[in-house]
Order: C-alpha cells, then sequence, then structure tokens
C-alpha cells in the first residue's frame, strides 16, 4: 500500500491517497507538473510513502522520485 500527500501549498492543506497502484501515484505526479507548468499551484507538492515507510517526492529537474531525508531534530 502506498500513501500519496499532495501539499497544496498556498491553501494550507494536505490530501492524502492511499493506493496499491504505482500507476496512479505517477499520473498524480503528471497532473502536478502540469498544473506548475500552468501556474495553478506552484506551491504544491506531491509525496508517497511506499510498503517500508520510505518517503519520495519528485524531482522535476531530475525528471525522477527521489528519496526525501528525514531531518533529524536536534537535540538540546
Amino acid at each position: 500500500m502506498y500513501k500519496v500527500e499532495i501539499d497544496l501549498g498556498g491553501w494550507n492543506e494536505t490530501i492524502t491517497i492511499e493506493t496499491n497502484d504505482f500507476n496512479k501515484i505517477a499520473l498524480l505526479a503528471e497532473f502536478v507538473e502540469f498544473q506548475q507548468e500552468c501556474n495553478w499551484c506552484e506551491d504544491d507538492e506531491l509525496t508517497f510513502v511506499d510498503e517500508d515507510g520510505v518517503t519520495w517526492a519528485y524531482d522535476e529537474d531530475l525528471d525522477e522520485w527521489v528519496e526525501v531525508e528525514e531531518e533529524e531534530e536536534d537535540e538540546e
């Protein structure tokens, strides 16, 4: 099961979709990219979490999915 999150930057909301079909994730990525090219949603970001709990984001410059590094919180 994949969990897809679309962060709607300008609206301060996130849409979450769960699916077993990676092709649906690719289709959503194309849709978000199309909207960004038309300047309809410049701040939106698409990420998904795979079966192993790894978070991925689409990098437009590389034209591929890249693993999102988790930020470590500083311990005081």
